[in-house]
């Protein structure tokens, strides 16, 4: 079943109407354009997040591990000594 644009309800699929094909089409290529899109505005933020190194923790955080220094804090734990 596709949906009729003209009357906004859903039609049953007919095997000698050829219309159809037209809407599936028109259903591929708007995924496309989204897919596009989405792939374009994910690369125009996160790149220059990832040249000005804002997408990586500190690598003394990477190594001890993120949840670990945030429970010792939670904790009162001094973790300076690390």
């Amino acid at each position: 079943m596709f949906m009729d644009s003209k009357h906004m309800m859903f039609v049953p699929n007919v095997t000698d109407d050829i219309g159809n094909m037209d809407l599936l089409g028109t259903q591929l290529l708007g995924l496309s354009l989204v897919a596009i899109y989405s792939m374009v505005i994910s690369w125009a933020y996160f790149f220059p997040l990832k040249r000005l190194k804002k997408l990586r923790i500190s690598k003394s955080t990477e190594v001890i591990g993120h949840d670990t220094i945030m429970n010792a804090r939670s904790k009162g734990l001094d973790l300076d000594q690390l």
